[in-house]
């Protein structure tokens, strides 16, 4: 019968931080895979991402589309106007 003293082997501290170095080395990327049914988008880098905006400019409403459009140029100076990396190009 093996009695426990309470301290760990070396060669079990060993072990452990090989087998942990082994599966932390793993080179291979997790590659992507699109499972939304209306499909992802694909940004290429350096490239931007625009985002196209539809509202009211002119006409009794314009106070809101204009306020609309406000907002989002405020989220985007928040980001400071990138997204993951990309730059974002509002398309009004």
């Amino acid at each position: 019968m093996v009695k426990f003293t309470g301290a760990i082997s070396p060669a079990v501290v060993v072990t452990i931080s090989v087998v942990i170095l082994l599966c932390a080395c793993d080179k291979t990327a997790p590659r992507f895979e699109c499972t939304d049914p209306i499909e992802c988008v694909t940004v290429a880098p350096g490239e931007a991402i625009r985002i196209g905006v539809l509202q009211s400019l002119s006409g009794k409403i314009a106070p809101l589309g204009t306020a609309q459009i406000r907002g989002i140029e405020l989220a985007m100076d928040k980001r400071q106007g990138r997204i993951l990396s990309h730059a974002i190009e509002l398309q009004i």
